[in-house]
C-alpha cells in the first residue's frame, strides 16, 4: 500500500543552506541545499531616479525654472516678524514706509485689495492700480532706493510684464504679444480687415 507523501519543512541558514527541522524519522536529518541568489542584497538607489518609490525620473529643470525657486527661496520676514508695506509710483527713485496695506491704500487713494493684489499677485490689480509697486519686507530691513523699471505700455492700458510678456492677456484673444510693433501691425491688419468687409457690406446692401 503507497504511504502518503511526508510533508517536510526546510529553514534557511545564514549560509544559504536548507535544513530539515520538523524532526520526521523517513526525511533525512540534514538535506542541505544551495540555492544561488537567496541572500538578499541591499538595494542601490539610482540617484538618477526620484525618491526611490518607484517615480519618473527627475527632469532636468530649465533657466527659468531654476530663476523662479531662486526668488522663493529668497530670504523673507521671518515668522512671528514685524513687516511693513513699501509702496511708491512706477519711476519714482524713493519708497514710502507704511505700518499696513490700509495706511498705503489711503496715502495712494487705493483701495486695500489693490495694495493686496500688487504684493501678492500683479497681474490681479486693476489698470490703475499697476501705476504703482507695494511689497512687504521686514521692519528692519535696509531699503535700496532706486528708480524703478518703467512699464511698457500699449495705447495706455496694457502693461508688459518682466518677462516680456503682456499683463492683459485677455485684450489679445489668441495670442499674447512679446512686442509692440507686432501688436501695432496686427491692429492695422485689423482694422484694414474691417475696412474691407464693411465696404463689401455696404456694396451688397445696395
Amino acid at each position: 500500500m503507497m504511504r502518503p507523501p511526508k510533508h517536510v519543512l526546510l529553514e534557511l541558514d545564514d549560509d544559504g543552506d536548507l535544513h530539515s527541522v520538523d524532526g520526521d524519522s523517513d526525511a533525512p536529518a540534514e538535506a542541505p541545499t544551495r540555492r544561488a541568489g537567496l541572500r538578499a542584497r541591499p538595494k542601490q538607489r539610482d540617484l538618477s531616479w526620484g525618491p526611490g518609490d518607484g517615480s519618473e525620473p527627475k527632469k532636468p529643470r530649465t533657466a527659468a525654472q531654476l530663476q523662479v525657486a531662486a526668488l522663493r527661496r529668497r530670504p523673507g520676514p521671518g515668522k512671528g516678524e514685524k513687516t511693513v508695506i513699501l509702496m511708491r509710483r512706477i519711476g519714482d527713485a524713493s519708497w514710502r514706509r507704511f505700518g499696513t496695506q490700509k495706511d498705503a491704500a489711503k496715502a495712494f487713494g487705493l483701495y486695500q485689495s489693490e495694495v493686496s493684489y500688487l504684493i501678492n499677485d500683479r497681474s490681479k490689480a486693476s489698470s490703475p492700480a499697476r501705476r504703482f509697486e507695494a511689497r512687504r519686507v521686514a521692519a528692519t530691513a535696509s531699503v535700496c532706493d532706486g528708480p524703478s523699471r518703467r512699464d511698457k505700455c500699449v495705447e495706455g492700458s496694457a502693461q508688459q510684464k518682466k518677462n516680456g510678456k503682456w499683463i492683459d492677456s485677455h485684450m489679445f484673444p489668441g495670442r499674447e504679444f512679446d512686442d509692440l510693433d507686432e501688436y501695432r501691425a496686427a491692429k492695422k491688419q485689423r482694422k484694414e480687415l474691417r475696412t474691407s468687409y464693411y465696404a463689401v457690406n455696404k456694396h451688397n446692401t445696395h
